[in-house]
C-alpha cells in the first residue's frame, strides 16, 4: 500500500521572503521625495539681434532619494520675455507651481549684434592693372543686417599688390574683404618722332635724329630705341630709317621716318639761298591800330615795312623806331611809279630816318607803293648823310 505525501517549502525560503518584504517597507518608508528643475540648454543665452528667442525649457519633476529611478514630471511657470529686436539682458524664471516652497531655475538672455557686414567683391572679366599703376576699382557692395547699405562707408587701402576693404557697423562689428590685383601689361611704348615721319635737310648739313620713347609700365625707355638704317647728308636722296621700342613685358612696336636729303633752294626775289620769305608792308598809317600791329609783331620778333602817309612820316618814325619789329624798315613817303625811281626814293627814306633815329639801319629790299610787284633788292649806292 502505498502513501501519498505533499512536499513543504523549506522553511529558509519563507524566512527569506520575509525579510525581503520588510526591507522594501523599509526602504519605502525611509524613501524621501525631492523636487528637481534643470535648466535644458545653457545657462547664458545669446541671441543675435533680429532674431526670436527660441525657449528650449527646463525640466521639472521629483525624484526619491533611495529610488532615483522613481519619478514624476510636474508643471512649471515660465516668467520674462525675451525682444529679439531690442539689444540688452534679459533674465528668464521658470517656477514649478505646485510647490509650497517654489522651486526656481533661472537663464541670463542676451540679445545683441554680433554678425560683422558682409562685402561683397565685384569682378569684371578679363580686368587687369598696368603695372606700377594704381589699381582702377571694379566695385564692392557692404551690407550689414541692422544697418543695411554701408557701401558708403567701406574704406580701401593698395598695399603690395593687394586691396583692403574695411566697414564698420552700429555695432562696432567690422568685415573685411580682400582683393589680389591682377597685373598686366598689353599696350607698347608710344614712339614719337619729333619731326615727325618725314623730314627734309640740306644737302652738306647735318642730320640730328631726335625721338622720345614711353611706356605706361616702364616709363621712359627712350635710350632702349634700336634705329635701324642711316642717312647720308653728303649724297642727296631718300633714306628709310625705322625705329623699334619693346618694353618689359614684350610689347613691341615699330615706326617709320623717310630723311630726304636736299640741295638748299634759290630764292628767286633775293638770289639768296635758303627758304621762302615772306614781305609783310602796311600802307598809308599810322592809324588807330597801328600800336596793336606794333605789338603783336613785337611780341613775335616779325619785322614789316610801313609806308606812312605823307606829312605823318616823322611822327611815327619817332615813336616806332626803337620797337624791334621795325627795325630794318623802309620808311618810304613818296609813291614810286617806276623801277628806276626806287634808288632815289630810297635814298630819300634813308636819310628821313637817319635823321630821326641817328641810326644807319638799312632795309634789304623793298616793295614798291601803289603796286602789286614783289619786293627787290635795293642797290645802294654811296649815301651821304646831311647834317640835321
Amino acid at each position: 500500500m502505498t502513501k501519498n505525501t505533499k512536499r513543504r517549502p523549506p522553511v529558509l525560503v519563507y524566512a527569506a521572503a520575509a525579510l525581503l518584504l520588510v526591507a522594501a517597507g523599509v526602504v519605502f518608508i525611509l524613501n524621501k521625495w525631492e523636487t528637481h528643475i534643470e535648466l535644458i540648454g545653457p545657462k547664458h543665452y545669446h541671441v543675435q539681434t533680429g532674431e526670436s528667442f527660441e525657449d528650449p525649457g527646463v525640466i521639472a519633476e521629483t525624484r526619491g532619494t533611495l529610488l532615483p529611478f522613481l519619478h514624476r514630471k510636474l508643471n512649471y511657470t515660465t516668467e520674462g520675455t525675451v525682444d529679439g529686436n531690442a539689444n540688452g539682458t534679459y533674465t528668464v524664471r521658470y517656477v514649478i507651481d505646485n510647490e509650497k516652497d517654489p522651486v526656481a531655475a533661472e537663464r541670463i538672455v542676451t540679445v545683441s549684434d554680433t554678425v560683422a557686414p558682409v562685402i561683397t567683391l565685384t569682378e569684371i572679366e578679363d580686368h587687369y592693372t598696368v603695372p606700377n599703376h594704381i589699381y582702377e576699382e571694379e566695385g564692392y557692395t557692404a551690407v550689414d543686417s541692422m544697418d543695411g547699405d554701408l557701401t558708403d562707408l567701406v574704406q580701401t587701402k593698395e598695399l603690395n599688390g593687394y586691396v583692403y576693404y574695411s566697414v564698420t557697423d552700429s555695432s562696432g562689428n567690422t568685415g573685411i574683404a580682400i582683393r589680389k590685383i591682377f597685373y598686366d601689361d598689353r599696350t607698347p611704348p608710344g614712339l614719337v618722332l619729333e619731326g615727325g615721319g618725314e623730314v627734309t635737310v640740306w644737302l652738306g648739313s647735318d642730320f640730328e635724329d631726335s625721338y622720345t620713347a614711353v611706356d605706361d609700365a616702364d616709363g621712359d625707355v627712350t635710350s632702349s630705341v634700336q634705329v635701324t638704317g642711316s642717312v647720308d647728308t653728303s649724297t642727296a636722296g631718300d633714306y628709310e630709317l625705322s625705329y623699334t621700342s619693346t618694353d618689359a613685358h614684350g610689347n613691341t612696336v615699330t615706326v617709320y621716318r623717310t630723311v630726304h636729303v636736299k640741295e638748299k633752294p634759290v630764292n628767286n626775289d633775293t638770289g639768296v639761298e635758303g627758304p621762302k620769305v615772306i614781305y609783310l608792308t602796311f600802307d598809308d598809317g599810322p592809324y588807330r591800330y597801328t600800336e596793336t600791329l606794333l605789338d603783336i609783331l613785337d611780341k613775335y620778333n616779325v619785322k614789316a615795312t610801313f609806308s606812312p602817309r605823307p606829312p605823318t612820316l616823322p611822327m611815327p618814325i619817332a615813336c616806332d623806331w626803337k620797337r624791334s619789329a621795325v627795325i630794318p624798315c623802309a620808311f618810304i613817303p613818296v609813291r614810286m611809279t617806276t623801277q628806276s625811281s626806287i634808288p632815289a626814293q630810297t635814298i630819300t627814306g634813308q636819310t628821313s630816318i637817319t635823321r630821326i633815329t641817328s641810326s644807319m639801319n638799312r632795309p634789304e629790299s623793298m616793295r614798291p607803293c601803289s603796286g602789286s610787284r614783289a619786293a627787290v633788292p635795293i642797290p645802294y649806292p654811296a649815301i651821304t648823310v646831311p647834317a640835321s
